[in-house]
Order: C-alpha cells, then sequence, then structure tokens
C-alpha cells in the first residue's frame, strides 16, 4: 500500500500550487484558490488508478478517492498556504498552477517518488533565502528548498534538500526523485525494474512497479516487476500473490487454502451473502467482505460475504484488507471510526483527515504551522 501512501504525501510537494484569491479569466487559463483542491485531487486520483492498478482498486474500494484526497489537501497544506500567501513570503502563479494540475494528472509514475513536473516548481516563489524561518516549504527560495523542523523548534529554517544517503524523517527532505527510506532513514532511490526490493531489507519499488518474490519471514529480497505486466490473468486463470502472475482488473485472486505461494484462480465478485474464500481484492460485492481469519483460511474453512462495519463497531480483521465501511478508517482500539477534522482527537494519522495526529489530536501537515 506505500505508493497509495505516497499520493496523499505528494499533496504536500505539490502545494507550491496553491495560492490566488480568483481567476485571472486571461488566456491561458488559470486556476483560483478555491478550485484548487478539487482539482489537484482529481489529477492525483486518476494519476494513481493509472500507475497503481494492484493497490488502487483495494484502496478505493469503499471510499472516493477524489473527495478524500481534497479534503486531506486542505486540512493538510491548503489552509496554512493561506497563511503564508497572506503574510507575503510565498507568491503563486495560477497560470502555472492550471498547468501543474493538468500535468500531474499525466505525469510518469515516477512523478509519486518525490519528482513532480517542473511546472509545479515554477508556479512557486519563496521568499526567503536558506538559512531563513519557515513554516512550511513553499515559502523558501530558491524553488524545491525544503524547511528544516528537524531541531524540534518553531520555525524552522530554509534548507537544501538532502543528497542520496542522507539522514532524513520525509521524503520531502530528500533531493528530487530519491525518496526517504524506511529502513535507513536516509534518502535513496527507489528500486527500479528488475531490481531487489522487499523482504525485510531493500525497500518497495518505485511508483508503477510492484515487489514479488520477497519473504520477509526469510529477509529475502523480491523483484520489481511491471504491475501492467503482472496483472494479466483472465477469469479461471491461475494467480499467485507471492510471484505472479495476479489478475486482470476487476476479478480477484481466490485463495481457497492459504499456503506458503499464496496461490489460487482469478474469479469474479460473488453475490451479497454468497460463500467466500479469501481473495486479493475481496470477492465478495463492494461494501462486504469475508469474515475469516488467517487461521480460518489456513484451514481452508469458507465463509459468506458480510457488510463492513458501520461506525463504532470493531473492524474486520486485518486480512479482510478493507476493514470498516464506507469512509471509515479503523482506529487504534480496532473501532471503525469517522476521520477527525484538526483539533479533533487522535489516536494515529489514519484517523485525521490531514493524515497527521500529533499530541492526541489532528495537526495540520507541518509541525510549525500557525
Amino acid at each position: 500500500m506505500r505508493k497509495i501512501a505516497a499520493v496523499l504525501t505528494s499533496l504536500t510537494l505539490f502545494a507550491a500550487c496553491g495560492g490566488s484569491s480568483s481567476d485571472t479569466g486571461a488566456s491561458p487559463p488559470s486556476l483560483a484558490l478555491a478550485d484548487v483542491p478539487q482539482a489537484l485531487a482529481k489529477s492525483f486520483c486518476d494519476a494513481s488508478a493509472r500507475c497503481n492498478q494492484f493497490y488502487y482498486p483495494v484502496a478505493y474500494a469503499v471510499t472516493d478517492c477524489n473527495s478524500v484526497l481534497a479534503a486531506q489537501f486542505q486540512d493538510a497544506i491548503f489552509n496554512q498556504l493561506n497563511t503564508v500567501i497572506a503574510d507575503g513570503t510565498t507568491s503563486y502563479d495560477p497560470v502555472a498552477g492550471k498547468a501543474c494540475v493538468d500535468a500531474v494528472e499525466t505525469m510518469p509514475c515516477g512523478g509519486f517518488d518525490n519528482d513532480l513536473p517542473d511546472v509545479c516548481r515554477s508556479a512557486f516563489q519563496g521568499t526567503v533565502d536558506v538559512g531563513g524561518d519557515c513554516t512550511v516549504a513553499q515559502e523558501c527560495k530558491p524553488s524545491g528548498s525544503r524547511c528544516d523542523t528537524s531541531s524540534g523548534t518553531c520555525p524552522g529554517k530554509c534548507a537544501a534538500r538532502a543528497s542520496a544517503g542522507v539522514d532524513c524523517t520525509v521524503d520531502d527532505d530528500c533531493q528530487l526523485g530519491l525518496t526517504c527510506a524506511k529502513l535507513t532513514s536516509k534518502c535513496n532511490k527507489p528500486p527500479a525494474l528488475g531490481e531487489a526490493c522487499g523482504g525485510g531489507v531493500d525497500e518497495a519499488c518505485a511508483s508503477g512497479l510492484l515487489c514479488l518474490g520477497d519473504d520477509a519471514a526469510k529477509q529475502t529480497p523480491g523483484s520489481c516487476v511491471d504491475q501492467a505486466a503482472a496483472v494479466v490473468g483472465p477469469e479461471g486463470a491461475a494467480c499467485t500473490l507471492k510471484t505472479g502472475p495476479l489478475c486482470q482488473p476487476g476479478l480477484s485472486c481466490v485463495i481457497p487454502m492459504v499456503t506458503a505461494d499464496v496461490s489460487g484462480a482469478c474469479a469474479k465478485t460473488e453475490t451479497s451473502g454468497a460463500d467466500c474464500s479469501v481473495g486479493f481484492p475481496t470477492e465478495c460485492p463492494v461494501g462486504q467482505y469475508c469474515p475469516l481469519t488467517l487461521a480460518q483460511s489456513v484451514a481452508g474453512m469458507t465463509a459468506q460475504c458480510t457488510d463492513l462495519p458501520v461506525e463504532n463497531m470493531p473492524c474486520a480483521p486485518d486480512i479482510a484488507l478493507n476493514v470498516c465501511g464506507k469512509d471509515l478508517v479503523c482506529d487504534a482500539t480496532k473501532t471503525c471510526v469517522s476521520r477527525r477534522a484538526l483539533g479533533q482527537t487522535c489516536t494515529s494519522d489514519a484517523v485525521c483527515i490531514s493524515a497527521h495526529c500529533s499530541g492526541g489530536a489532528c495537526v495540520p501537515a507541518s509541525v510549525c504551522a500557525k
């Protein structure tokens, strides 16, 4: 699921394209401030659906990508952009902003790996020199700099982005095209096609690729493969989640009995209440899941497609992938809850609309947000 998460993280990088109180009405077209969150969300969702053919249908099976990302952008960064624009520490070109939104929709999948189209950076001009005070990266110059808050004190300081092998905490700390490695917390180029990945010893693949054949229990890496080349199995064909092939979009790889290679066959979605086994994505209709535990699936047991839990109900078992009903998330107590707005209580990042929980409350992406 890392690449879906990367879509959300990238929103803070794109924030350079926010700003302007109204559309200029001039040619070429521009983008009004009020239209930025929805336009940006649509572009990211369209690009993500194209680049993440395997995970996207699962991540957004019971929620709308456009509305989730638009709301997250608003809480995570957009409100803060309004503040720094009013303070005069950043300026915005609405024509370049519109061009950026259009470019994101058709960008190469590598754009999700901290490398958005160049026009997105040209849309933003900060006024704070390296070493000066900042609250968000969009205040800093030259364009593409970062706001370093690693000291834990606010405001942060404008700084150059880190090169490969340098310590980092988030992708935004690193030079364009590099991401902050989860295993080492250092800037790193994500593994490319054919390179080693996963297994608890290597990083997740670059966007648009899948890591197949890895085994975390044995600390054995897999290999990065093209998603389009892996998601090919027609109805009735054999599928193997461990090494591929996987099933065509719209089909489920149904695993009657979970074994080491996690193999099964590609099948269409079942009807409500039908018998079901473990499947990826689930073989149950939208809004339902197969209520099996891992132990039951290893034993080859079946269940019946059941409605996903509603608010305040216990979350479904993790093996279900989607563990709560429409627009709900699973909190730290394993209870399905609605996402929380800024200032509301939280137990994890997933609970917040902004995707940032700190000190038990939902906060913007910037720790120094005013």
